[in-house]
């Protein structure tokens, strides 16, 4: 999944998936609001392992190495 934009993904979902998806993620929701959506703040390994999971269980499959891409600078 080469295009995956996680702002856009972010905003499509529900409160309720919102707060699900932070919880798989072991984070919360406005930690992935403020830090994560905008791409602001540069993740763990652990924390990229995390979203990873947490992604997969909606659907979006990405590697670890596209997540560190995105999420880990």
């Amino acid at each position: 999944m080469k295009d995956f934009n996680f702002k856009i993904f972010w905003n499509g979902l529900s409160k309720r998936e919102r707060q699900q998806f932070a919880d798989s993620a072991n984070l919360t929701v406005q930690y992935v609001s403020i830090h994560l959506r905008y791409c602001s703040r540069s993740v763990s390994l652990q924390t990229a392992k995390r979203l990873q999971k947490a992604l997969n269980t909606f659907g979006i499959e990405l590697t670890l190495d596209q997540i560190a891409d995105k999420f880990m600078k």
